[in-house]
C-alpha cells in the first residue's frame, strides 16, 4: 500500500513454523480550506505533483463545479497527466458495476502504482473511490474531496471504504486512510437544504455523545429561528464536530474494538434507509435512530426526560424526521439481528446526559415491549409542535 509503511518487525523459524511480525505505520491530513479550484490555490497541484491522476466525480457536482475543475486542471497539470470521470453516486448506484467501471477507467488511463485516485463528490463517491483505490494495483494513493456536510464532518475524517451488497448497507469494503483529505466550505453554498440536514444529523450526534458544547451551541442557534441555513452556522462547529469525531476514531482505526461511541444513532439506522429503498437519507435514517434512542434511554431511566426532550426538540426544529412509517416493531429487531452479527453484540449506543452515552450489549435489554413503547413514544413526539411543554405531557403520559 502506497503510503503505509512497515516501520518494525522481524521473522523468525521455530520447531518448523515461520512466524512474521510487522508494524505498519500511516497518518493523514484533513485540510480545512476554501476555494481550493481556484487557480490561485496551489493546495491540490501540490498535493498531485507530477503524478498521474483520475479525478472521480459525481453528476451533480460536475454540472455545477466542471468549469472550475477543468480550469484548475488545464492550468496546473500537464496534458495527459490527468483523466476526469463521472460516476453515478445514489445509494441504488452504491454497487460493485461502479466500483468496476472506476477500475476500468484506472487501468484503461494506465494509471500506475504511484499515481493517484481523487474524490470530488458526497460520501457516496468517497466511499467507492476509497475502496477502489484500496484494491486497484493492491493500493494506490488517493485524495478526498467531499463536497458535502455529511462527507466533510464524517466521511472524511475516517478511513473506511464500502459499497452495498445483497440489499445491505457498506456490508462489503475496506479499511484504507486516504493520502489526504480537503474540506471546502465553499461547497456547502450550492448544496440543498436537505443535504445540509443530512450533515447537521452528523453533528447533533457528536453533541448528543462526546462534545455537550455543540449541543448546546447548535440549541442556542435554532432557538432564535428553524429557518436558519446550516450552510450560514459558523464553520468552527463542523470543525470541532470532526475534532471529536477524530478523537473517538483514532484508538481504534481499524475497529478493533467494537463498542464505538461515534455507532450512535447506526444501529437501526442502515435498516431504516434500505428498507425504504433509500427514500430516506443517510442522516434522515440517523436522525430517527438517535429520537429512538433517546427514546429507549429515556424509558430505561439512563436519560432524563428533560435531556430527552431537549435532545428530540433540536431534531425537530432543524428540519430532521423523528419517525417514518418504517419504524416497526419487526423492523428494529431486524436491525438488533443484523448489527449483534457484525459486531458481536448489540452495543446500541444511548445517551445518558448531553455529551456522553452508555452501551447497550445484549439483545435481552431490549425486550419487544419497551421497543414498542419507544415507537409509541416517538410516534406522539413526531405528531406534536416542537412545543416542549406539549412533548412533556406526552411523555409523562407514556412514562
Amino acid at each position: 500500500m502506497a503510503h503505509i509503511n512497515i516501520v518494525a518487525g522481524g521473522t523468525r523459524s521455530r520447531a518448523g513454523r515461520l512466524s512474521v511480525d510487522a508494524f505498519a505505520d500511516f497518518g493523514y491530513q484533513i485540510l480545512n480550506q476554501e476555494h481550493i479550484f481556484d487557480v490561485k490555490n496551489a493546495v491540490l497541484s501540490d498535493l498531485v505533483g507530477n503524478k498521474r491522476a483520475l479525478f472521480v466525480v459525481s453528476p451533480t457536482v460536475y454540472y455545477l463545479y466542471g468549469a472550475d475543475i477543468n480550469t484548475y486542471l488545464a492550468h496546473h497539470l500537464q496534458q495527459g497527466q490527468y483523466r476526469i470521470v463521472i460516476s453515478p453516486s445514489t445509494e441504488k448506484n452504491k454497487n460493485m458495476d461502479a466500483l468496476m467501471m472506476i477500475c476500468n477507467e484506472a487501468r484503461d488511463f494506465r494509471l500506475d502504482r504511484d499515481g493517484l485516485f481523487v474524490a470530488i463528490g458526497g460520501g457516496i463517491i468517497l466511499d467507492l473511490v476509497g475502496f477502489a483505490a484500496s484494491m486497484y494495483r493492491r493500493g494506490t494513493k488517493y485524495i478526498k474531496i467531499p463536497t458535502t456536510l455529511v462527507g466533510q464532518v464524517d466521511v472524511a475524517v475516517g478511513v473506511k471504504t464500502g459499497l452495498n451488497f445483497g440489499n445491505a448497507k457498506n456490508i462489503l469494503g475496506t479499511y484504507y486512510p486516504a493520502y489526504a483529505t480537503l474540506n471546502d466550505s465553499s461547497f456547502l453554498k450550492t448544496l440543498p437544504l436537505r443535504e445540509l440536514r443530512c450533515g447537521l444529523a452528523e453533528v447533533i450526534k457528536m453533541g448528543l455523545v462526546t462534545d455537550k458544547s455543540i449541543f448546546d451551541r447548535l440549541e442556542n442557534i435554532y432557538a432564535t429561528s428553524s429557518a436558519i441555513n446550516p450552510g450560514e452556522i459558523d464553520y468552527g462547529i463542523y470543525v470541532d464536530a470532526m475534532l471529536r469525531m477524530i478523537e473517538e476514531l483514532q484508538p481504534n482505526l481499524l475497529e478493533v474494538q467494537l463498542e464505538r461511541i461515534v455507532d450512535f444513532g447506526h444501529t437501526f439506522s442502515m435498516r431504516f434507509e434500505t428498507d425504504t429503498y433509500h427514500r430516506l437519507e443517510h442522516g434522515e435514517a440517523v436522525s430517527i435512530d438517535m429520537a429512538l434512542s433517546c427514546c429507549i434511554a429515556q424509558l430505561k431511566g439512563m436519560m432524563a426526560s428533560d435531556d430527552c426532550i431537549r435532545a428530540i426538540t433540536l431534531l425537530k426544529q432543524v428540519g430532521l424526521p423523528i419517525f417514518d412509517e418504517c419504524c416497526t416493531l419487526e423492523s428494529l429487531k431486524g436491525s438488533i439481528d443484523d448489527v449483534c452479527l457484525h459486531r458481536n453484540a448489540v452495543n446500541l449506543v444511548l445517551p445518558t446526559r448531553m455529551g456522553q452515552g452508555c452501551f447497550i450489549k445484549q439483545p435481552e435489554e431490549l425486550p419487544d415491549d419497551l421497543l414498542v413503547n419507544a415507537l409509541t413514544m416517538l410516534k406522539n413526539f413526531s405528531e406534536e409542535s416542537v412545543e416542549i411543554s406539549k412533548l412533556s405531557s406526552h411523555q409523562q403520559v407514556i412514562a
